[in-house]
């Protein structure tokens, strides 16, 4: 299921990763073999931020987050290429600074999805 589209602006200085996933062999002297997998040899995400916004807009993105509770992927469209991306949150965190404010931090994995 489709989760739509991230629409909340990202602080500037949020980030991206990558994480090389080559399948290993380890054998009972020690050795280890190491190949590239075919498919999803990286595993890319962004660290994403959004600082110093309304609670209103911060319980927004948590609803948002939440009904999507890590499974469903949706849009985000990543500040380095401005191009959308298939990306899903498995975790987030959430500080407020003070009665009305908050900070929203959050990792978004790229997905890849097969029609």
């Amino acid at each position: 299921m489709a989760g739509g589209v991230w629409r909340w602006p990202v602080t500037l200085g949020s980030s991206m990763s990558v994480d090389f996933d080559p399948m290993e062999v380890r054998f009972g002297d020690g050795y280890a073999q190491r190949v590239r997998r075919v498919s999803a040899a990286q595993k890319r995400s962004y660290k994403v931020r959004a600082d110093h916004r309304r609670e209103s807009e911060i319980m927004d993105m948590v609803a948002f987050l939440d009904a999507l509770a890590g499974v469903d992927s949706f849009d985000f469209i990543p500040r380095d290429t401005g191009q959308p991306v298939r990306v899903r949150c498995k975790a987030y965190s959430v500080t407020y600074s003070g009665q009305t404010w908050g900070d929203l931090s959050a990792e978004f994995e790229i997905v890849r999805e097969w029609p």
